[in-house]
């Protein structure tokens, strides 16, 4: 079995800041990742949108997948989409989700988290480690694979 190239999604992702009354939007900047909750948020609870554009791995083959990773002990993941595609988690494990048949020349990579104060350590939370884009070579197993870029 190949072992995945990892590519780390750190730097400038773009953050909304969860929001307390529905009558203010959230607050939007770029802030480098990774970064815990805690330190971008404070004690503020609710859900927070975290994007990250980047461009298409060079060198794929066609039956490469492609994985994105996240963090353990994020919070509870709401949502994860890639150029505004819902993404389901992969069953052998739930922080991962196959984006192969997704990928485009440019991409936008949107998660949502909700966090809960006391839930996780201090330490924790948000995406305080890397989001990873990982390449697996051959087939990997079943799926698709990469077909077409668009």
């Amino acid at each position: 079995m190949n072992l995945p190239h990892r590519i780390r999604l750190q730097g400038p992702w773009q953050v909304h800041s969860p929001v307390i009354h529905e009558d203010e939007g959230p607050e939007i900047r770029d802030v480098p990742l990774p970064a815990t909750w805690l330190s971008l948020f404070g004690e503020k609870a609710g859900t927070a949108r975290f994007e990250r554009k980047f461009n298409l791995p060079t060198n794929l083959r066609g039956e490469d997948r492609v994985f994105v990773r996240l963090p353990v002990e994020t919070g509870r993941i709401v949502s994860c989409a890639l150029n505004g595609v819902s993404l389901s988690e992969c069953p052998e494990d739930p922080r991962t989700y196959e984006i192969s048949s997704n990928l485009q020349c440019f991409n936008r990579l949107a998660i949502e988290i909700e966090w809960i104060p006391g839930e996780l350590p201090a330490d924790r939370g948000g995406l305080w480690q890397p989001v990873l884009l990982e390449i697996v070579s051959g087939d990997g197993g079943s799926g698709t694979g990469i077909q077409n870029w668009k």
